[in-house]
């Protein structure tokens, strides 16, 4: 079994040193085989000792235990891999096989914990109402996700097999002369997407609809940042004060769109970028805690600014610019006062809360269960006709209203299911494998994408591995249709433009 080490003059931080050089060696453009093997076995270790217990009949001491036990385990063990990994390579941080261990460890691990470690006013909500269930059921969503987990790792595992050959380019040292020209573009394009198209709509300036391609180029100005970042790193002279003078203003916009999503992205690129030019794992950890705890902070904000904003338009979003201003500074002139009552009005932990989807997880295995499987994926095919040639293609989006209407009665909401409960909802266990393997296959080969494209330092391709990057760490929180499948025609066909505008370009030099 060929193996992994750290490329040479790594710094290791302690608990990381002792062990790594067992892996053997392998080129920086792979993924590292014997972690994702260790991972895979000791995982599947888990998951039958998980799935042999949920089927006892148990004390609720038991399901006390396990529903702590579990959870915790998903999510120190995997945010162990996950720092362990990067902490040897800083490129493996931009792979969606390391973004999918982030994914299990905060949504799967971090978050179910809210219903035994919650507090009383926390748990009384969780346990109760529509979205409830029972401590059995619960357990039963662990099984799910562990059993999801494993089919992951085992597609991922399989790509890994077959390592590819380095390529010439890939076997010199990554050469950082194309870097800058790629930020640039980056920030030129995104401040056009994001300045001309995006915000306009956003902030009620005009009732364009947008389709999905240039939704999905909004974070193009926030991966140009990431590159910014890593130019002041790594190269200093005036790329620190260019970073300093455009960050603080599009940081500001993020914080007027009051989604927590949005600012958590924004603040996280320029610190991948960061780490990807210096290596030291010291400082992305510090700035990611506290990155966690200001998004923390920021909740009860952004709950209050939906309640103004929809009192103001009759939408939760639908405020112009001068009005977000406004709520902002009576927000920032009345913080203390209104974080103080918004926790006296719902002592909740809705933050926390929304970390799990344990409570849709157990609905779709409820329904399954019952003898009512839904079918979600059948009209996979429709994503991948483009709505230019067919301006009629339904919105997939609907199944999440769909699923909200159905749980409560009522519209006003989007509901994520996890990819893993719409297997099941869908074919049962074989249906978590099935989609589970698959999503690993594409999660492995894009990791390996991944990979060339930052060791190589060839960010033209960079927002291909966001895409990639983003479905692993917060798309498996939505449907098969929307999270996965939805997301493949973007990534093929972004990669498949700068292939087909570069074999032009040398075709033009060589007429």
């Amino acid at each position: 079994m060929r193996g992994w080490v750290a490329p040479a003059g790594t710094r290791w931080p302690g608990p990381f040193r002792a062990g790594t050089a067992a892996f053997g060696s392998t080129a920086g453009s792979v993924l590292p085989r014997g972690p994702i093997y260790l991972t895979f076995l000791v995982l599947t270790v888990v998951t039958l000792g998980a799935s042999i217990l949920a089927s006892l009949p148990l004390s609720s001491a038991g399901l006390q235990i396990l529903n702590t036990a579990v959870p915790s385990a998903i999510a120190i063990g995997f945010s162990g891999m996950a720092l362990w990994l990067v902490a040897g390579s800083p490129a493996l941080i931009w792979t969606p096989a390391v973004m999918f261990f982030a994914h299990l460890a905060v949504f799967r691990g971090l978050g179910p914990l809210v219903y035994v470690m919650g507090t009383e006013e926390t748990r009384a909500k969780v346990f109760s109402g529509v979205w409830g269930l029972s401590p059995e059921e619960l357990l039963t969503t662990h099984v799910l996700n562990l059993v999801g987990a494993v089919s992951v790792l085992a597609g991922i595992a399989l790509v890994t097999l077959r390592a590819p050959r380095a390529t010439a380019a890939e076997r010199v040292a990554a050469r950082d002369s194309g870097v800058p020209a790629a930020a640039v573009a980056l920030l030129l394009v995104g401040a056009l997407v994001r300045y001309g198209l995006v915000l306009p709509v956003t902030f009620g300036a005009t009732e364009n609809h947008l389709p999905g391609s240039v939704l999905k180029l909004r974070f193009l100005l926030d991966l140009a940042f990431a590159l910014l970042a890593y130019l002041a790193v790594r190269r200093r002279g005036g790329w620190p004060l260019l970073f300093w003078v455009l960050f603080p203003p599009h940081l500001f916009t993020l914080v007027l769109e009051f989604k927590k999503s949005a600012v958590v992205i924004g603040l996280m690129l320029p610190v991948l970028g960061a780490y990807l030019a210096n290596g030291r794992l010291r400082p992305l950890l510090l700035r990611t805690l506290a990155i966690g705890c200001l998004i923390v902070m920021f909740h009860p904000a952004v709950k209050s600014a939906r309640a103004e904003m929809t009192f103001l338009s009759g939408e939760a979003f639908g405020a112009t610019f001068s009005q977000r201003v406004e709520i902002l500074h009576g927000l920032v002139a009345g913080a203390p006062r209104s974080a103080s009552a918004a926790m006296a009005a719902k002592p909740e932990q809705v933050g926390w809360i929304r970390l799990s989807y344990a409570a849709q997880q157990a609905i779709a295995m409820r329904w399954h269960d019952a003898g009512a499987p839904q079918d979600t994926v059948s009209d996979a095919w429709k994503v991948f006709v483009p709505r230019l040639f067919w301006p009629e293609k339904p919105t997939f989006s609907e199944l999440g209203r769909d699923f909200y209407i159905s749980v409560t009665g009522s519209d006003g909401a989007l509901f994520g299911l996890t990819v893993f409960a719409d297997g099941y909802l869908n074919h049962g266990w074989s249906g978590v494998l099935a989609i589970g393997f698959l999503t690993g296959i594409f999660f492995g080969l894009t990791s390996q994408f991944a990979l060339r494209v930052v060791n190589r330092r060839d960010f033209a391709l960079l927002p291909a591995v966001f895409l990639a990057m983003d479905m692993a760490l917060r798309e498996m929180n939505s449907w098969i249709l929307t999270g996965i499948v939805g997301q493949i025609p973007f990534f093929i066909a972004y990669v498949a433009l700068i292939n087909l505008s570069r074999f032009a370009a040398r075709r033009g030099a060589v007429g």
